[in-house]
């Protein structure tokens, strides 16, 4: 299927969350807060127990997109999206590991790509696909594919949801950026009053965002959440997503290629528009 082939989305709802920012214009607006922790209620007893930052922005984002969704959490598809993953549950791990030889089993049960995939699915009950996607500065522009595809396929409503926690230091990381979450909840249909999402080919494009998360690999996340704000005052913009992956050359070169599907290995973009 080709990018131009896929339907436009209905933004039925959305979340956001960091721990430096109140709102999406605190952000466009260099306007730090103290950090506060995510309250996440979509979670709830001893589920919320060993629970990590990414995780907790997770599930905080996708309960505000759900509540204002209208959409049922125990029935929608979901997509999390993750360069990092659980890199704060890695670096516990680790330490125990140094301090005592042994590792907790309740955090090695969360440390892996899809803990926030597992968590929503317990929390609410939901038995719908999910899937994770980790694709680094393309997550955004990977998990929004996928989501196209799943509403082309049958066009009901997909939570999509993206978070990365900042690089702990003890990764020496070449970037440095704050820890935020985006939730998303699309469905097919338009919906009067709600933003239209069309994905595009498109050069890319720089994201003017505060230097603390610029450099986040889900940072067109936020950049999207901005664009549907906008549209919501009658403005059309267009939100450059990242790349498409051209697929790996085969381990045999002398073994048949399959084609690369139109698109990969190409930026996208987002048209928003009211």
């Amino acid at each position: 299927m080709k990018i131009g082939d896929l339907p436009s989305l209905t933004v039925l709802g959305t979340g956001f969350f960091a721990p430096t920012y109140a709102t999406i214009a605190d952000v466009e607006n260099a306007r730090p807060r103290e950090p506060e922790l995510p309250k996440f209620p979509l979670v709830q007893g001893r589920n919320r127990r060993f629970t990590s930052l990414v995780t907790q922005m997770h599930m905080d984002a996708c309960g505000q997109a759900l509540e204002a969704s209208g959409v049922a959490p125990a029935s929608v598809r979901s997509i999390f999206a993750s360069a990092g993953g659980e890199l704060e549950t890695a670096v516990a791990i680790l330490d125990g590991i140094a301090a005592s030889a042994q590792v907790s089993a309740a955090r090695f049960v969360q440390s892996v790509h899809n803990t926030p995939s597992g968590i929503f699915s317990i929390a609410t009950g939901n038995i719908e696909p999910s899937s994770t996607i980790t694709a680094g500065e393309d997550s955004v522009a990977v998990a929004l594919f996928e989501a196209a595809l799943l509403i082309a396929e049958t066009p009901s409503p997909v939570l999509v949801s993206f978070g990365d926690e900042a690089i702990p230091a003890i990764f020496r990381p070449r970037d440095t950026y704050g820890s935020l979450a985006a939730a998303f909840v699309l469905t097919a249909a338009p919906v009067s009053g709600k933003a239209r999402l069309s994905l595009k080919l498109a050069s890319k494009a720089a994201t003017a965002l505060p230097s603390d998360v610029a450099p986040s690999p889900i940072h067109a996340a936020l950049a999207l959440l901005r664009a549907i704000e906008s549209a919501a005052r009658g403005e059309t913009s267009l939100v450059p997503l990242g790349a498409l992956f051209q697929p790996a050359a085969p381990v045999r070169p002398a073994a048949p290629v399959r084609p690369a599907a139109p698109g990969f290995g190409h930026e996208i973009a987002c048209e928003v528009s009211p």
